[in-house]
Parts: C-alpha cells; structure tokens; sequence
C-alpha cells in the first residue's frame, strides 16, 4: 500500500564558464577554467522525455550524464531546475521551512542527490559509482512550481559538476522543451519502473478515468452509466469501486446491511451507506468528513479519504478539477 515516489537519470555536461547554455542537438564538452589545452573534457549531458509528457511539458524524463574523462568520484554534482519544479519533497510531505532537507531522489545511477531546499528545485549530491562506459542516469517527474506560480512549459534544467570540492568542473542548462523522445535513446535498458510515475486520475464532470502504468502506457477506461466525479459541499465525491479497483484493491457490496467492503494487503475497511464513517476491521472508526452517498446504484466516498484507506497520496490539480493518485 506504500506509495513509491520516482526519482533521476542521466547527467554532464559542457561548456566554459561564461556560458550556461547546453545545446541537445550538438553537446558541448566542459573544461575547467584552468585547462587551456582542453584535457579537463568529461562528457556531456542528455534530457530525454518519456511517452507520458504532457502539453506543457510536465511528467517523466531521463537524465543522462556521460562522464568520459576527468571526473573524480565523490566530486559534488547539483541540479537546479527553474520555472518549475521536481515532484519530491513537497510531495512525501516536507516543506521548505522544516529545515530537514532529507528528501534523497529516487532512482540515481552513479550518484547520490538530495533536496537542498525541499522544494524541489535544487538537488546537491556526490558521484559514486557510474555505470559501464562513465553514465550517470536521474530519473526526474516535473511537475508545476510548488507555491510560486512558476509556468511547467518554460522550465529549464541546469547540471553543475565540480572536479573536486572547491574548483568548478562543468557548468550547462538545457529547456525541458529540448529533450529528445527517449526512443532516440536506442537499446539500452532505462529501468521504466523507475522512470515512470504510476498513477490513475478521475477528472470532475467525467465519465472516464485514466491510468498510467510503469511503462508510461496512458489507458482510459469507462464508467457505466455515464457514472462521474461530482463536488458536494467542497469536497469531490468518487465512486469507491472504480477507484479502488484502479488501485489494485477488491470491493464488494454487501446488499445485507448496505455497505461497501475495501479490501488490500490485508487491510479491510467497511463503508456503510449514508454514513461518514469508514470501519476498519480492527473496529475502529475514521471519520471521512462526508457521509457515502448512492447514484444510480453506484456508492460514492470523498477522494481524500479513499486515498487514506487506500495509503495511496492524493493530489489535487484545480486547472483539471482532476484527483490524481499516485500509486
């Protein structure tokens, strides 16, 4: 039941200090300031989108760095995104005031990254242990800039690799709006468990929803009977058995003592008609804030609370009027 938040791939990059511009089309090489004959070369840096990158360039991408000469291991590496921001710490529910700054990103090959500022902007970290041939991979989920409006579409990503604690090594950025469809990538393995983020989302008003699995597959299914998300008194109500099957659990209806039945990983939880109250096979009772309502014989639960029986985050975008679980 334990939510899995995704994490980072691949990165490096080229470029003498005055400039902070990496070109996707043509990489450009880094040196170190000092390095007058160009020996300072360490490789380059690649952005790649997955299938599941929406209009305004939000979702799942791949970060590859290819180190080729130079670099050190332990040499500090940062990541700092703009107008816009990564689905982390915000997300496991830090914020940038607590002071804590452990959130570390899931998913990195050959370095450690963790949020400096919880709000998922700037990630610091150390090289470790590349894989063959000197690659760095971080998977990255951009979502909108948590709190400050930023706009997801002008996002720009930029690496920054020291060859050792104090001298800069490489310094580039690249716009979200540059990476290259991750089938360019060609044959090598981009562990898609990784770099995918599941999720299912049911959008007020609509009679389908739709789930995004760890390959990055977008399916869409259909409610019967024209069935759809509807607010009630602020709070979106969601029928529990769509729902809850598209999290992977069992529901059942028990005509008896009319109540739904939500069964997962062991845990079951009762939901009678007409009540506020979700019954947990332990026999203690949470309150969900809103009673269970019935439309056209389909029972209905507030998001939030499915969510929380479910231990499944919950999201919610206001643009789409759509409940986003992340599986």
């Amino acid at each position: 039941m334990k939510s899995k938040s995704k994490a980072l791939r691949k990165m490096l990059c080229g470029l003498l200090v005055t400039s902070s511009v990496l070109s996707m089309a043509t990489p450009v090489f880094a040196q170190h300031p000092s390095d007058k004959d160009g020996d300072g070369k360490i490789g380059k840096v690649t952005l790649y989108k997955t299938e599941n990158v929406q209009s305004d360039n939000s979702g799942d991408y791949l970060l590859e760095i290819k180190l080729e000469e130079g670099w050190t291991p332990y040499a500090d590496v940062q990541i700092t995104v703009s107008q816009g921001s990564l689905c982390t710490s915000l997300d496991k529910g830090y914020m940038e005031i607590d002071g804590t700054n452990e959130y570390v990103l899931e998913g990195v090959v050959g370095a450690t990254l963790r949020d400096v500022n919880n709000g998922g902007t700037r990630f610091r970290g150390k090289l470790t242990n590349p894989k063959q041939g000197g690659i760095i991979e971080v998977p990255l989920n951009l979502c909108q800039e948590h709190g400050r409006g930023g706009l997801v579409g002008q996002a720009g990503l930029k690496v920054t690799i020291h060859k050792d604690n104090s001298k800069f090594f490489a310094n580039g950025s690249v716009n979200f709006d540059q990476a290259k469809p991750i089938s360019e990538r060609g044959n090598e393995p981009t562990q898609p468990n990784k770099v995918y983020k599941e999720d299912v989302r049911f959008t007020i008003g609509k009679s389908t929803y739709t789930i995004t699995t760890k390959e990055g597959k977008q399916i869409t299914k259909s409610m019967q009977n024209g069935e759809a998300p509807f607010m009630s008194n602020g709070r979106t109500m969601i029928p529990v058995r769509y729902a809850g099957e598209a999290l992977n659990a069992s529901v059942e209806w028990n005509p008896a003592v009319k109540e739904v039945i939500v069964k997962k990983d062991g845990v079951t939880v009762r939901l009678p008609l007409n009540s506020q109250y979700a019954i947990y096979s332990d026999g203690s009772k949470v309150d969900m804030g809103a009673k269970t309502v019935q439309k056209n014989g389909r029972t209905y639960v507030p998001v939030g609370a499915l969510g929380n029986m479910l231990d499944t985050p919950v999201t919610w975008d206001d643009v789409t009027q759509t409940a986003i679980f992340s599986k």
